[in-house]
């Protein structure tokens, strides 16, 4: 995962716990204590291509003679996944904004969707859309994505187009990629030669991910008479609360109650205002002109050739209920996204995706929110054979719900009776090897899973044992019986 100032997080999780229906290994709770635990580095692997070697062997050399802990002072578990802002057009179009103002805009044309900096880049997004066959709605038909350093040169543009059925990707204006998309498994990426961008693709969505760390979904939706694409849109918080971010995507500064603001700045409407007023007051304010557009155009055309700003479309809080068909009422179930596509449209198929797609991107939206629950100990439990251990660890999750488990011993909560809080872990440490390993689970399923290393002293007489020698540790079960010194 990346996060700011060229860090990255190295998010390590046990495999062995979780798996799906189909017996498919999944990924476990996040691990952050001993030598396989998660970290923070400052190498960057955009630009160090050594980066996964000099990071583990550093690990792997402080775990090794016992120094996990000092490695995690310098390179700290990190506290959150990486932290990002998610953004949709979807439907016939709809909006869901970077600070959740969701709303719809029926221009035909091309329009400014997002243009920010994140003050070592540029990142500029528009789109165009097409009427739908017999109606004046419309829908994304085509989108293009700009990246650009601070000098403003254009490193690289992207521009995915709706052919049929299928999409169409080109690069740079010039390259047809589309063959090498299209190959595309879960296992496999598409590094693009001419442009610092990274293609992906999973659960039928394509991903372009820039270097400035900015993702860029999309997909073909496919109705029954009409397709349409949908693109997603992933921002770094480093784009948050800057001057210059503009768009019909909003201006990520936490406060959807201005983001159905004029391009200029000089209007900016309540969050119930009308469809009406969104479209003419708001919308075609970002239409693009020849001299913005990244798009490529067939020879002799341009923006005209697409744009028509005298075009009215149909208004979905305009429409009385009972022109909604039977079948698109029942199968909405009082869904507005869905009743209205489903008209505008002619296709109640592609309506009801809508309201998937709408269900599906508030899930997303909530697990990006939401962090896994921060447990801190110290790495290591040093402990005699027979001897009662009480092992303190803190467990934080602001907001949330907690519930910790453990494979070994007795668990103490905090003495509030908060899930939150300072836990004790009470064992007698027996005869023969055992594992200590504890799990935290918070109320979305999200879970971190501490697992010390244990070093067990038999010797009699209460005889000291030698520390651990370079090298050493504690296998699969992170355990060592210490050798006696005897001398």
């Amino acid at each position: 995962d990346i996060i700011p100032s060229s860090k990255i997080k190295v998010c390590c999780y046990n495999l062995k716990l979780n798996a799906d229906i189909y017996g498919n290994r999944t990924n476990g709770p996040l691990i952050n204590s001993g030598s396989a635990s998660s970290f923070t580095t400052a190498y960057h692997p955009r630009i160090d291509p050594d980066f996964f070697d000099r990071t583990f062997t550093a690990q792997r050399q402080c775990c090794s003679v016992g120094l996990c802990g000092h490695f995690h002072t310098k390179s700290p578990m990190p506290v959150t996944r990486f932290s990002a802002r998610l953004a949709q057009l979807w439907g016939d179009p709809h909006l869901d904004t970077m600070d959740g103002k969701q709303y719809t805009f029926n221009g035909l044309g091309e329009y400014l969707l997002f243009s920010g900096s994140d003050g070592q880049s540029r990142m500029v997004i528009q789109g165009r859309t097409s009427l739908v066959q017999g109606s004046n709605a419309t829908v994304l038909s085509s989108v293009v994505f700009g990246y650009y350093d601070m000098d403003g040169t254009l490193l690289t543009r992207v521009q995915v187009s709706l052919s049929g059925n299928v999409l169409d990707y080109l690069l740079n204006g010039v390259e047809d990629i589309t063959g090498q998309i299209n190959a595309l498994t879960n296992q496999t990426q598409f590094y693009a030669p001419n442009g610092n961008v990274l293609f992906t693709t999973a659960q039928g969505e394509v991903f372009a991910s820039f270097a400035n760390d900015v993702a860029i979904g999309v997909r073909a939706v496919i109705g029954s008479t009409t397709n349409l694409v949908a693109s997603s849109y992933t921002f770094p918080e480093s784009y948050r609360n800057q001057e210059s971010t503009t768009g019909l995507l909003g201006n990520f500064n936490e406060n959807p109650n201005d983001d159905l603001a004029s391009r200029d700045g000089t209007v900016t409407l309540p969050t119930n205002s009308s469809e009406r007023n969104i479209y003419f007051m708001v919308g075609q304010t970002y239409a693009i002109s020849d001299a913005e557009s990244l798009f490529t155009y067939p020879e002799g055309q341009g923006t005209a050739h697409f744009s028509f700003p005298n075009h009215v479309p149909p208004f979905s809080d305009e429409i009385p209920l009972e022109q909604f068909s039977l079948e698109a009422r029942n199968r909405c179930q009082g869904s507005i996204v869905c009743l209205y596509d489903s008209l505008e449209t002619g296709d109640v198929d592609l309506g009801v995706q809508t309201e998937l797609q709408r269900e599906e991107f508030e899930q997303l939206q909530a697990m990006a929110a939401n962090t896994p629950p921060l447990v801190t100990a110290e790495d290591t439990i040093n402990a005699r054979l027979g001897e009662t251990v009480l092992y303190p660890f803190t467990v934080n999750d602001t907001g949330d719900t907690v519930s910790v488990t453990t494979t070994f011993g007795v668990l103490i909560p905090p003495a509030n009776n908060e899930t939150s809080g300072v836990y004790q872990l009470q064992f007698v440490v027996p005869d023969g090897t055992f594992q200590v390993q504890i799990q935290a689970q918070d109320s979305h399923g999200e879970t971190t899973q501490l697992n010390p290393l244990v070093v067990v002293c038999s010797c009699l007489n209460s005889e000291p044992c030698f520390p651990l020698l370079p090298g050493q540790d504690g296998g699969s079960l992170n355990f060592v019986n210490a050798s006696c010194n005897c001398s």
